[in-house]
């Protein structure tokens, strides 16, 4: 795990109006982003699309 970002794949910085996600800095971050189910959404949408066409 980064000790950066503690895994999280980024800082959030409070700006006091409002929170801001930068990614990690450190070129050494092993987080892997898990977008499978955006995926699995995206083929459902996808689909569903198809059916009602």
């Amino acid at each position: 795990m980064c000790k950066t970002c503690n895994g999280t794949g980024g800082l959030s910085i409070d700006n006091g109006y409002f929170l801001e996600f930068r990614p990690c800095p450190d070129s050494h971050c092993d987080f892997v982003r898990d977008d499978s189910d955006l995926e699995r959404l995206k083929a459902r949408l996808e689909q569903s699309m198809r059916e009602s066409a």
